[in-house]
């Protein structure tokens, strides 16, 4: 117990260094925490409104139980997806792999200990879906002691048995599917295997529940919560955790507990017998023994688009990279094209008339700020460009010894974010306007604001990345994971989006085009400002950076 404490202790010191830089210099970010922490707020807000109609139209119909578990499946499901790109990271590539593996200490020991770290990570996202649907709970339900307890034991323990899924998946892919023997090969092959089998799993369990309309309707109409079923079935306990707080059952509680040790317990099964084989050799690398002719290889390239290459093979060839920065929103997409062929997408698409929609008055400026609010909320999520400084490491000297501008080198991080950020959104503008019949100037519109929204997020992530990188990491997936930039750009992008659904909310209708073409505007605005400070203060913000 005592190495198990002392080994838990030094993964959280190591793993929960997400707010600083190792520098300790924490009195200067409490404007960036400010940020954050509104921003999150007013994403919680939104969730609360969500849960409070629910609540309020479920209610009438006797399915406010239902309601608790659509919000556990919300939070479980987002803790499962985003925890299948840090688990292979933490468990399997993180550097202290090499000295934890040489020491007399068992798997399970060492599993649980990187398991805790983990857990208090995903905290975060269980209290924004929790704390807010236990508001909303509040004011259509009798509330006291019992039903408080509840929801806080829900709101530390619900990360649990996602994080056993992605952990389970994690170590039975690295211990059976040897794709190559080079490292940095099989850890992307892994990686991408990890992610489209979970999804690829949760469409299919997902599909066992489907019902079709005429069912549905009865399971709306009976009442007593019964749809609960339907959002249980990749996850199992969240029946036994909406029950025990609607019904104040002990019994449900003593299930919910009963669940979570069980799985911990199988968790910790299969890691006393598969971890360490897919661990061993897992951070060595294989050599090519192609031979290079550098008279042949030498090419007079572009210097904008020869960094903007080194950029490209740094994120694709660095499997956390390539796994946190490009194919956690590249399978953005391929999401939404597997959901547009779900029936009941197909049936609920075969009702909306075009016509019918596009005849009311403003409705096209409507949608255009609908596109630039999810714009707003995607094109942060690469963090591409919020981490282009921090990723360089121990290697930052690299970019001050070149002789290329600190300008044209920010600039070239800066480009890929950008085209990433499109390319993860256009599927979905794609969708709108041919589904919609969108006029053509009204189309071009659209994809203006969808561009110039990236280039605004994209620059103010270079410059927060540039002002305070964080350059000290033990492991690259922590660049990314544990980035504060990352975050504060996200919760600028939440900031904006969240800013734009208020003034559709709250102005005139009338008043559409004039505030779609003010947040055009801004977005203008926004970017003069930062090539204005790239332009004059880039040489200064590198002379800080050591």
């Amino acid at each position: 117990m005592h190495k198990y404490r002392a080994l838990t202790k030094v993964l959280l010191k190591n793993n929960m260094n997400v707010f600083t830089d190792g520098k300790g210099k924490r009195s200067k970010d409490i404007l960036i925490y400010m940020v954050i922490a509104v921003s999150f707020l007013l994403m919680a807000a939104v969730i609360y409104t969500m849960f409070s109609t629910y609540f309020e139209i479920y209610g009438t119909i006797a399915q406010t139980g239902t309601v608790l578990t659509i919000g556990f499946f919300l939070g479980s499901f987002l803790i499962f997806f985003f925890s299948l790109f840090v688990i292979p990271s933490i468990f399997y590539f993180s550097k202290d792999n090499d000295v934890l593996l040489t020491l007399p200490i068992k798997p399970q020991m060492i599993l649980s200990a990187k398991f805790i770290s983990c857990l208090l990570y995903d905290l975060s996202f269980s209290c924004l879906v929790v704390l807010p649907l236990a508001i909303a709970y509040m004011q259509y339900m009798p509330f006291g002691i019992w039903e408080l307890l509840c929801f806080i034991l829900i709101a530390l323990t619900l990360p649990i048995i996602p994080l056993i899924y992605s952990s389970i998946i994690t170590m039975l892919v690295m211990r059976f599917v040897p794709f190559v023997k080079n490292r940095d090969a099989f850890n992307m092959i892994s990686g991408i295997f990890i992610v489209v089998f979970s999804l690829g799993l949760s469409f299919y369990i997902n599909s066992l529940g489907a019902v079709d309309e005429a069912e549905l309707m009865m399971m709306l109409l009976e009442g007593g919560n019964s749809m609960m079923k339907l959002f249980s079935i990749l996850f199992p306990f969240l029946s036994s955790a909406a029950l025990m707080i609607f019904d104040g059952s002990f019994w449900q509680l003593c299930l919910y507990i009963l669940w979570q040790v069980a799985f911990i317990a199988l968790f910790l099964f299969i890691g006393k017998y598969i971890y360490f084989k897919g661990a061993i050799g897992i951070n060595e690398s294989s050599s090519s023994s192609r031979r290079i002719d550098l008279r042949t290889q030498i090419k007079k390239t572009p210097i904008f688009r020869c960094y903007m290459i080194k950029e490209c093979r740094l994120l694709l060839r660095t499997p956390a990279y390539f796994l946190n920065c490009i194919f956690s929103v590249a399978i953005m997409p391929i999401m939404m094209a597997i959901f547009s062929f779900q029936p009941e997408i197909r049936m609920a698409l075969s009702y909306i008339d075009s016509d019918e929609i596009l005849a009311y008055p403003q409705a096209s400026y409507y949608i255009i700020l609908v596109i630039l609010i999810i714009s707003c909320f995607i094109a942060p999520l690469n963090m591409v460009a919020s981490t282009a400084i921090s990723r360089e490491g121990d290697h930052v000297s690299f970019m001050k010894y070149i002789p290329v501008s600190y300008e044209t080198q920010l600039y070239a991080k800066c480009s890929i974010s950008i085209l990433l950020g499109i390319i993860t959104i256009l599927p979905l503008w794609i969708l709108v306007i041919v589904f919609l019949n969108f006029p053509p100037m009204l189309s071009i519109l659209s994809l203006i604001g969808i561009l110039l929204s990236n280039i605004a997020l994209s620059m103010i992530g270079i410059l927060i990345d540039s002002s305070r990188p964080k350059l000290i990491w033990e492991q690259e997936a922590s660049a990314v994971k544990q980035n504060l930039n990352g975050v504060l750009e996200m919760a600028i992008g939440i900031l904006l989006s969240i800013l734009i659904g208020v003034g559709m909310y709250m102005l005139n209708p009338d008043k559409m085009v004039y505030l779609t073409a003010g947040i055009m505007v801004s977005f203008l605005i926004l970017i003069v400002l930062c090539r204005f400070i790239i332009r004059r203060h880039a040489g200064k913000l590198f002379e800080k950076i050591s």
